[in-house]
């Protein structure tokens, strides 16, 4: 089995990830493909998208075998730069408390910023 289909997402079932295969419905295999908004690209009759680009919502609860199950009309809605872990079904995502990337990659550079001027500091101080 291949990797994710999502750009920006490399999850696949060797990391243990659960991959869910395009519907061959035309309709629904459509609204798969919008949702990805990745330009140019057709599905193949082999393409996958892992687990972590379906809300919790879009999940059968509780089955009985403990297998995870998406609903009959289930449509993948999480793509971006920065998801790429699991979504807990304990705790419900919200669109709005989703950051955009770009929101993302400036909160990730002031952290690398304020690290790098911490490690300076601190030489400076050995110095002395």
């Amino acid at each position: 089995m291949g990797g994710c289909a999502a750009e920006f997402c490399n999850n696949s079932s060797a990391k243990g990830y659960i991959m869910k295969i395009f519907p061959r419905d035309k309709h629904r295999r459509e609204q798969w493909v919008k949702n990805m908004n990745r330009p140019n690209w057709t599905p193949t009759n082999s393409s996958y998208l892992c687990e972590v680009h379906f809300a919790p919502e879009m999940w059968e609860p509780n089955r009985i075998d403990n297998k995870r199950k998406l609903k009959p009309h289930a449509v993948p809605t999480i793509f971006g730069f920065f998801i790429t872990k699991r979504v807990s079904f304990q705790e419900p995502i919200h669109r709005e408390n989703l950051q955009k990337p770009t929101e993302n990659l400036v909160e990730r550079e002031h952290i690398i910023h304020d690290v790098q001027n911490q490690d300076q500091s601190e030489q400076e101080v050995g110095v002395r």
